[in-house]
């Protein structure tokens, strides 16, 4: 039933947590797995993820790499950041939505990066459907192939933060869940932009 409902769907977005490297690294040093990185846990939120605090998805460091375009012109960029989000399906338990059923979800959909850095962004699939991470605003359309709860697929690609701060949206444009894919939190989310 789960796989019929996402063959179904539409066209979205997803979003939920915040996470720093410095605690992605963290978490993958005490577990050694990128798939229990939300083990190292300061706070649980009602979907039973990990808060870490406001601001924690900024990055610091890093050299200056060659322009890039960030989706709202080109923009030179001025150091680097990194984030890790995690895919999971309603079936795994990603998110619980205000309905009580679990639904897909980016872990986290909704995070924070400074103006003009170089963003790298790694996606662990543990869904056995392909998702993306599309924003025309931030000129980003990266697919995520499909993985497996035993072995997630792993995809990296990275962007150039806009110069403007503000709230930049993101979605999946790929079929999933349809109730996911037109909430926030889910499969879209907010990227916040700061200086």
């Amino acid at each position: 039933m789960h796989r019929a409902r996402r063959s179904l769907s539409g066209i979205a977005g997803a979003g939920v947590l915040v996470l720093v490297l410095a605690g992605v690294v963290l978490a993958i040093a005490m577990n050694g797995h990128p798939r229990n990185v939300f083990a190292a846990r300061t706070s649980r939120g009602s979907d039973g993820y990990s808060m870490m605090g406001p601001g924690s998805g900024m990055m610091r460091g890093g050299s200056p790499p060659p322009q890039s375009d960030s989706g709202a012109g080109t923009v030179k960029a001025q150091g680097s950041q990194a984030l890790t989000l995690i895919v999971r399906s309603d079936a795994e338990h990603a998110r619980r939505g205000p309905d009580g059923t679990w639904h897909d979800a980016f872990l986290p959909a909704d995070f924070t990066l400074r103006a003009r850095r170089r963003v790298t962004v790694t996606v662990y699939n543990y869904d056995d459907m392909p998702h993306s991470f599309t924003s025309s605003a931030l000129g980003v359309d990266a697919t995520v192939p499909a993985g497996s709860a035993d072995t997630p697929s792993k995809t990296t690609f990275s962007f150039v933060a806009p110069a403007t701060p503000g709230s930049y949206q993101w979605w999946c444009a790929l079929p999933c869940d349809s109730w996911a894919m037109v909430h926030d939190g889910y499969m879209r989310g907010q990227v916040t932009v700061r200086t």
